[in-house]
């Protein structure tokens, strides 16, 4: 009996034994939960540095200046912005730590007084030990000592906190030893006397230096075999040399061009100041896109229409150093927009741009780049490593499936792209369909065959959901995309559209929905194969097959959607009236403008058209050129409706059953007089009516559609009323609305921004307070004269915009707005800011706002920024300060770099009885030998050729005047090493003669220099200046 259960017990455990060993060998399938895992845990890096600083000690001072810096490097910096902290840290700020590559703590005085800012030690420091993060300390005028101790005034601090905050002693134990941590590593400390801009060079180098480490393998996320070809690239780019190079990277479809391009693009972007990444197969206008990321948008907006052509967006790109990555460049046709730029590379851009061009062909690049760059297959290990990472999740794979993997490999031929997508195919499922797909492999080993095995094992309906994507909503939102399909489907598709992204024939990056460019190329050829005659296909979107469809009736009940660009149509298109009759199973319509051409090329006949499919889920036709929708078509199904810059006068008559409506599109359109009963439009949305100006009300029927979250009616001039809703944001702008009764703003009660910009409304009701959920609140060149005191009561309000407006006093704030700098974007004034009278204002954050908006390089319209503030505390930044009617500087030895002057000054009281006066300054040079330098002597005479410095009325109290001025750079560039002598003046309003020196409280002056300006540039110019001084006047008059 021993001997027998001796027996059992060994049986059961070697079955138990190879039952384990076997387990190992097996992949789990998608519906199981795998327990093997790998043996490095990824976290996604969504920001390159964490930056750990006390708010009080550093936040308008040395942290914005090091974020500053670090952000011109193209470093990505989260920077928490909450001013007023509460004692708990948020887990979304504790995942944030965690996604950062590198930490940098900045230690100050009262650092440690804060259990916040320890709580965010403590979890760097978590970071470190579990993940690896880099941390550098940074030890702004406290002694490491100190810090590690918690001796001194930093101890100090600490113990405050101590005495203040009830902490366990586990938190006070966690709290010291990460102190201890932190100021046992290397990093850098800051005296009370060092140069903080030197140090936060250094800082900035220390960063780039370890990021750059950081980013030399790319293995760990999945790029196997990436760093070898980001090195070859990286080479022929000859990074350190000042050469404008191109260089071009070209391979077959799917082997991984743009793949390198960003790898190189993120390995040096912080060693440029500009970064244009342009994909030239998608539907966007190239010149736009690139001068939107080389100038800004608020440029855009200020100058107008640019071209590369223009010798303002040459000068700029001539002084930038700038990497520019043209990906997918299947049309050279495209490069003609930079053919001049690219021709003329080293007088086009700064020195050392650098250009990557990625394309199939290699014969089409040679005479467009300097060098070449061949991407070939993978080799056998990586292909083998890239494929079992996607087919086994990297579980270890039995014997059969090893042996099917390297022929898979080989037959792919290393193609990136085919390997990521079968082997997602493959995912669990068994070795008789790893085999079955080997074999249809066989029968064709065109990469093309290995995507078409991934698609062949969709559902009937993820293969509809594939082509519709295709076809028609690449680059789409992925929540507008998934609401436009659940429509056509009828349930929600959100499933089917990640079993897409797991199969690697979608993705979803930044919630936009792209797909590879050979996968496209395979949908259009399932859809052409469904037919020789394109009126027989379910999807179309080539332009000459919609066009035939179009113009000769040929349509079926087949077509599913039609999708064209009217921008590439090279002649008229006239349509019948009945051009849609025969296409009963139509549900997406859509007809666009992608490029330049805003001409409206596809006609109708006088009658418009007779007939609209009632299954149309997606109606969008910029420029629809006929009175009204087809009286026939139901809209029943109707989920989103765009006919901007359209001939309608009115969409529709009577009531329709509309209940699937999200959103309606009608803006620009000049005839619009009326819109419909939308009283069953239950789900709606979103209605923009923008700049539509014969349009003069609004149906009451609006205000009872619960769901409406959106109502902008911006620049519908003859708008005088409209009705009283609850929607999220309300646009205004630009409309005749006069007024806002009282009682409208308790049916507000969920309004987030309200827009009155432009309206000739005079004076806010008291009952404004009822909006307790507003956030954004635009009064920019209204009439208002002042805010009703109520406003104080508005404790959710982040923003308040008073631009242009004759307000002169600003009543209590809501906490929400203590800190002026979520008042007011500074750089989009033209007079400046005046907060004359404003005592409970606080200056700092408005001065350090200012500062920040003049280091940031953004454009600063019209060349300056002014201010006026209550007080006489001259800011740090102005590093050389005095008192007197005047002042000299000894310019330094790079007065070439000199991008703009900054003046603070404070003016003796009383102040004139008139009340009224212009303050105006000269300027003279010396030159180095102590004379004058002749005719030279006065280099910018205020009162002849410029504009007052600022007016200024009577004040109660102390108040300083700043300016920050590009206009004197021109002048002054040409003096380094010069001393130069600012003389002030003041002269009364309408007494003519009264000009006499301006007697100065204090004063301080601050150069702003640009490191990356070269030699020779000729400086910024903004307004040209004459002798007879009438652009002085007009400026005045103004």
């Amino acid at each position: 009996m021993v001997v027998f259960l001796l027996f059992l017990n060994i049986f059961l455990f070697i079955y138990i034994w190879r039952f384990i060993i076997r387990s190992r060998h097996v992949s789990p399938s998608p519906s199981t939960t795998s327990t093997l895992t790998t043996a490095y845990p990824q976290v996604i890096k969504y920001h390159d540095v964490f930056l750990s600083f006390r708010g009080e000690d550093t936040r308008v001072g040395f942290t914005s200046h090091l974020q500053y810096a670090l952000k011109r490097k193209q470093i990505l910096t989260f920077v928490d912005d909450q001013l007023v902290r509460g004692d708990e840290i948020s887990a979304s700020l504790l995942r944030t730590i965690e996604e950062a590559k590198l930490s940098v703590i900045v230690f100050s005085e009262n650092y440690a007084s804060s259990k916040w800012c320890l709580e965010e030690l403590v979890k760097i420091f978590e970071c470190r030990k579990n993940n690896g993060q880099i941390v550098i300390p940074v030890f702004y005028k406290v002694n490491p000592t100190h810090v590690r101790h918690q001796t001194g005034s930093f101890g100090d601090a600490f113990a405050r906190l101590l005495r203040n905050k009830a902490l366990t002693l586990e938190e006070v134990q966690s709290f010291t030893d990460a102190l201890t941590d932190a100021a046992n590593l290397s990093g850098w400390s800051l005296g009370n006397s060092g140069l903080e801009s030197e140090f936060i060079e250094k800082i900035v180098g220390d960063v780039l230096k370890k990021l750059h480490a950081m980013s030399s393998s790319h293995t760990m996320t999945g790029l196997f075999g990436i760093d070898v070809r980001v090195s070859k690239v990286e080479s022929l780019l000859n990074m350190e040399s000042p050469d404008v190079l191109i260089i071009g990277i070209w391979g077959m479809g799917g082997i991984g061009k743009t793949t390198i391009a960003q790898a190189v693009c993120n390995k040096v972007c912080s060693r440029f100041e500009r970064i244009v990444f342009a994909n030239l197969r998608q539907k966007s206008d190239l010149q736009k896109k690139f001068l939107k990321q080389l100038l800004g948008q608020e440029t855009l907006n200020t100058m107008g229409s640019l071209s590369f052509r223009d010798s303002f967006v040459r000068e700029r790109l001539r002084r930038i150093k700038i990497f520019i990555v043209l990906d997918d460049v299947h049309n050279l046709m495209r490069l003609e927009e930079l053919r001049d730029l690219l021709d003329g590379r080293n007088n086009s851009f700064g020195p050392g741009s650098k250009v990557l061009i990625t394309r199939r062909d290699k014969q089409m690049l040679n005479n467009v780049v300097d060098e070449t760059y061949e991407v070939k297959g993978l080799n056998y290990k990586d292909a083998i490593q890239l494929f079992s990472s996607k087919a086994l999740k990297n579980c270890i794979p039995t014997i059969d499936q090893r042996h099917l993997i390297e022929y898979i490999a080989c037959h792919v031929q290393g193609n990136p792209l085919a390997l990521k997508v079968l082997g997602s195919s493959l995912y669990g499922k068994s070795i008789e369909e790893w085999r079955s797909a080997l074999k249809k492999l066989d029968q064709d080993p065109q990469i093309e065959r290995a995507l078409r095995i991934s698609y062949d094992g969709l559902d009937s309906e993820q293969k509809s959901i594939f082509l519709d994507i295709a076809h028609f909503f690449l680059y789409w939102n992925q929540n507008n995309a998934t609401r436009i399909l659940d429509g056509f489907y009828g349930r929600s598709v959100i499933f089917d559209i990640s079993t897409l992204i797991d199969k690697c024939l979608i993705t979803a990056i930044e919630n936009f929905i792209l797909m590879h460019d050979l996968l496209r190329e395979m949908a259009f050829n399932i859809v052409r194969a469904e037919s020789d005659f394109p009126g027989e296909r379910s999807r179309l979107c080539d332009l000459p097959d919609v066009v035939q469809v179009l113009e000769e009736n040929k349509g079926t009940q087949k077509i599913k959607g039609i999708s064209l660009d009217i921008s590439k149509l090279s002649r008229h298109i006239h349509l019948k009236s009945d051009a849609f009759a025969m296409m009963d199973g139509l549900r997406f319509l859509s007809f666009y403008h992608g490029g330049y051409s805003q001409e409206n090329r596809m006609h109708l006949p006088p009658t418009g058209l007779e007939y609209l499919p009632n299954e149309l889920r997606y109606l969008q036709w910029i420029g629809f050129p006929s009175k009204s929708l087809p009286p026939s078509f139901r809209a029943e199904h109707l989920v989103e409706l765009h006919l901007s810059k359209s001939k309608l006068v009115k969409l529709w008559t009577g009531v329709k059953d509309v209940g699937n409506l999200r959103k309606i599109d009608q803006s620009d359109s000049p005839y619009l007089t009326e819109l419909p009963d939308l009283s069953k439009a239950n789900n709606l949305e979103c209605l923009i009516l923008m700049n539509c100006p014969s349009l003069t009300e609004v149906p009451s029927s609006v205000q009872y559609l619960d769901k409406l979250e959106e109502l902008n009616l911006a620049f519908c001039n003859n708008l005088t009323s409209f009705p009283m809703l609850d929607s999220k944001r309300l646009n205004l702008s630009c409309t005749g609305i006069k007024e806002i009764p009282s009682s409208s703003f308790k049916h507000m009660i969920s309004l987030q921004r309200l827009n009155l910009n432009g309206t000739p409304i005079k004076e806010l009701p008291l009952s404004i307070k009822d909006m307790v959920c507003l956030e954004v609140l635009s009064l920019s060149r209204t009439p208002i004269k002042e805010l009703p005191l109520s406003i104080k009561d508005m404790v959710c309000l982040k923003e308040l915009n008073l631009h242009r407006t004759p307000i002169k006093a600003l009543p209590e704030l809501p906490p929400s707005l203590e800190t002026a700098i979520s008042i007011i974007n500074i750089g989009r004034l033209w007079h400046g800011l005046d907060f004359r009278n404003c005592f409970k204002l606080d200056q700092k954050p408005l001065v350090a706002a200012m500062h920040l908006k003049i280091q940031s390089g953004e454009d600063i319209p019209d060349g300056c920024i002014q201010m006026v503030l209550p007080g006489s505390e001259i800011s740090e930044w102005f590093g050389d300060k005095g008192i007197g009617s005047s002042l000299t500087i000894q310019l330094p030895s790079n007065c070439h770099q000199l991008k703009g002057i900054a003046f603070c000054f404070v003016s003796l009281l009383p102040l004139p009885p008139h009340g009224l006066f212009d303050v105006y300054f000269d300027c003279h040079v010396k030159s180095k030998n102590g004379e004058n330098d002749g005719d030279n002597e006065v280099v910018f005479a205020s009162q002849k050729r410029h504009p007052p410095l600022y007016s200024c009325v009577t004040c109660d109290s102390d108040h300083m005047i700043l300016r920050y001025s590009l206009e004197l750079v021109n002048k002054l560039r040409k003096y380094s090493g010069n001393e130069v002598t600012f003389k002030f003046y003041r002269d009364e309003v309408g007494r003519p003669g009264s000009r006499r020196p301006a007697e100065l409280k204090s004063w301080g002056v601050y150069l702003h220099f640009d490191e990356n300006l070269p030699a020779d540039t000729d400086g910024y110019r903004y307004l040209p200046l004459t002798n007879n001084g009438s652009e002085e006047n007009k400026l005045r008059e103004k």
